[in-house]
């Protein structure tokens, strides 16, 4: 459960495809297209997402592994991952460990 503006959500862990800095706030993105702003630090997101497959893939961005289909890792060292729903995300190469073992995934064509 987490604070959003002057309410309470409830979000399952599953339904996160990714997780944003954006300033003192951490936005979550939703499987269902849903986006939430909530007040935090993405450290502290990370540390309470981690057993959830929930890791880290760019300096300012987490992502679900269990929703990710694909991922394309580009000759730089960056990767882009996408997810279930399509979506994609760029990740940095310093977090390819990160993903290192999606790497037999590919995405749908």
């Amino acid at each position: 459960m987490a604070p959003d503006g002057g309410s309470r959500i409830r979000v399952a862990p599953r339904d996160i495809l990714w997780v944003a800095s954006a300033g003192n706030y951490i936005e979550y993105i939703l499987a269902n297209g849903t986006q939430h702003l909530i007040r935090g630090t993405l450290a502290a997101t990370e540390s309470e997402l981690a057993r959830f497959a929930i890791v880290r893939v760019h300096r300012t961005r987490l992502a679900n592994l269990d929703r990710v289909n694909g991922v394309d890792f580009k000759p730089s060292g960056d990767f882009e991952l996408t997810f279930d729903n399509g979506q994609t995300l760029g990740g940095s190469r310093r977090y390819r460990p990160a993903v290192a073992s999606l790497g037999g995934r590919t995405a749908p064509v």
